[in-house]
């Protein structure tokens, strides 16, 4: 996870705009605007209208390396067990002895993959439930909680996804095939339907709605405009924020759905090895997202990691929090949010592991 992240299969690679300079502006405008090394360091805590304030680093080792991050809670396997790190006290605690693959937002559950036999485990319970015809590559939770999962079979003539109630069995079911381009890690289910961004012959690319009854709709069309997205969240106001290409721009956009404009917040670029699509971490009260990009430096890539306030659809009071880290992954992945969104936290590889601590009011 650590280096350039290219390594990531749904993201391209970057460089940004400086924080001083404006990161957002029509999504029609095709002009991306890159920052050179030797631009002056504008941006800093104390110029930034936005309240945060950096804490003191905590130290965590090569835990990341083999962990997940959720809210203060870094859970990471260990011989063969699952253990948690609590950022705010430095405790670690052993969770389950078995090697889990994936866990859900809250914690509550784990994916493992033993002796070819893919695993439930409630880690409140100490339970665990055989899931028969998956892969670790082809389940995913969907929920918080962690009591329903998303499975996707590829058959000769179909490919099918379910949704499956852990605890009852009870299975819903959707046939893809009318679909195309579809990541499938990329699911979301979002009260009683699922979304899932892809491309059909009759509606192009968008973002589709997975309803009762097998039925599958297209929610969000984008006009035609879309490319590709690889990240998305439908917020509450009802715009939609997302990652990917837009009318060929590459960034993270915000598509207001009342006046059907979208709005470029931080744009994509190119650099030596290629193009790159900035990464996104949103905040639990969708009020602030923290944002990555790496830049080249002495012939290494670092990341410059920014924070700002999503206000009346723009993004405002941004601010360069860390300047040229290695990182452990994009910000999505390496960043995360405390439950009342007001504290933030960043992994890094700096003095051999640590977490970055801001907090917000």
């Amino acid at each position: 996870m650590n280096g350039k992240w290219k390594g990531l299969a749904l993201l391209a690679a970057t460089t940004l705009l400086a924080a001083g300079c404006s990161t957002q502006g029509n999504a029609q405008s095709p002009k991306t605007v890159v920052i050179n090394e030797d631009v002056q360091f504008e941006s800093s805590l104390a110029d930034s209208s936005l309240e945060l304030s950096r804490q003191e680093d905590v130290q965590i080792g090569d835990r990341f390396t083999f962990g997940m991050f959720h809210g203060q809670q870094l859970y990471y396997n260990k011989d063969g067990e699952l253990y948690s790190f609590d950022i705010q006290n430095e405790e670690d605690t052993k969770i389950a002895s078995v090697e889990i693959r994936e866990l859900s937002e809250d914690g509550s559950h784990g994916l493992s993959y033993e002796q070819d036999k893919l695993l439930i485990h409630n880690l409140k319970t100490g339970e665990s439930k055989t899931m028969e015809g998956g892969s670790p590559e082809q389940l995913y939770f969907a929920n918080r909680a962690g009591t329903e999962v998303f499975q996707f079979e590829m058959k000769p003539d179909a490919q099918i996804v379910n949704l499956i109630q852990i605890d009852t069995g009870e299975t819903a079911t959707w046939d893809l095939s009318s679909l195309d381009m579809y990541p499938i890690s990329s699911i979301q289910q979002i009260g009683r339907d699922a979304y899932l961004p892809a491309k059909s012959e009759k509606n192009g690319y968008g973002i589709y709605r997975l309803m009762d009854h097998g039925v599958i709709e297209i929610e969000e069309d984008f006009h035609g405009k879309v490319d590709s997205i690889h990240e998305f969240d439908l917020l509450q106001n009802g715009m939609i924020l997302f990652q990917g290409s837009y009318e060929g721009q590459d960034g993270i956009f915000l598509l207001n759905r009342e006046t059907d404009q979208v709005q470029l917040l931080v744009a994509g670029g190119e650099d030596s090895e290629g193009k790159w699509i900035p990464s996104y971490n949103l905040s639990p009260d969708e009020k602030k997202i923290m944002f990555g990009t790496p830049v080249q430096v002495d012939g290494k890539f670092k990341a410059n990691v920014y924070m700002g306030e999503l206000v009346d659809g723009k993004l405002t009071n941004s601010v360069r929090i860390l300047e040229h880290v290695d990182i452990n992954a994009v910000i999505s992945y390496s960043g995360s949010w405390s439950e009342d969104s007001k504290t933030a936290y960043v992994a890094t590889n700096e003095n051999g592991g640590s977490v970055a601590v801001f907090a917000v009011k």
